[in-house]
């Protein structure tokens, strides 16, 4: 196996895609709930 530098880590890939996805999603739902709440 080759040894990676050390500021390379390694990551699980799917913890990392769905945190960013759970991340997106509430960020967006968050818009436009807010949007919502502005415009009444």
């Amino acid at each position: 196996m080759v040894d990676l530098p050390d500021r390379i880590k390694k990551v699980d890939l799917s913890r990392v895609m769905k945190t960013s996805f759970l991340d997106y999603a509430m960020s967006v739902i968050v818009a436009r709930a807010y949007q919502m709440y502005v415009m009444g």
